[in-house]
């Protein structure tokens, strides 16, 4: 399988890495680059648009390269929401958990009976509360995260 390129989320688009470059109506072009454009007006198709979107056609290897966070309304009546994360190679969508003291979204893994927390961040460099904001008014919407190394387990 080849890896494909997806232009960072701030910054130039860089069309020569990118192997669809020669067919892609984007390449090269002065709007790449705007988020706030759609693929039609010229942003890159594998650049998220504002909303977190990619192009329809690059969604699959979009999940293939990167950790995807969503929030997904629970409970309407309450508008209660659950964020949670895919990450890369795995089917299911795991469910985030906050940490008021540390102020961070986790995961938690459980291999070989040890329990492992990662923390997760959005790509945008939001923190904790900001980051549930921005889920709750972009419902069903996938932005980029990262996944930091494991760190201790739950304050007791």
């Amino acid at each position: 399988m080849t890896e494909h390129y997806f232009p960072p989320l701030h910054g130039p688009v860089d069309c020569d890495k990118c192997e669809r470059a020669r067919t892609c109506p984007a390449a090269h072009g002065a709007d790449r680059a705007r988020r706030e454009l759609t693929c039609r007006e010229g942003r890159c198709p594998r650049m998220p648009d504002a909303h977190g979107e990619v192009d329809v056609e690059e969604l699959v290897h979009y999940q293939a390269a990167f950790p995807l966070v969503r929030a997904r309304n629970i409970n309407y009546r309450d508008n209660a929401i659950r964020v949670e994360i895919h990450m890369p190679g795995e089917r299911e969508w795991r469910r985030l958990h906050w940490d008021a003291p540390d102020g961070c979204w986790y995961f938690v893994e459980q291999q070989t009976g040890r329990r492992r927390r990662h923390e997760v961040r959005l790509e945008d460099g939001l923190d904790g509360p900001t980051m549930a904001k921005v889920m709750r008014y972009s419902l069903d919407r996938q932005f980029r995260a990262e996944v930091k190394g494991f760190f201790a387990g739950p304050r007791k």
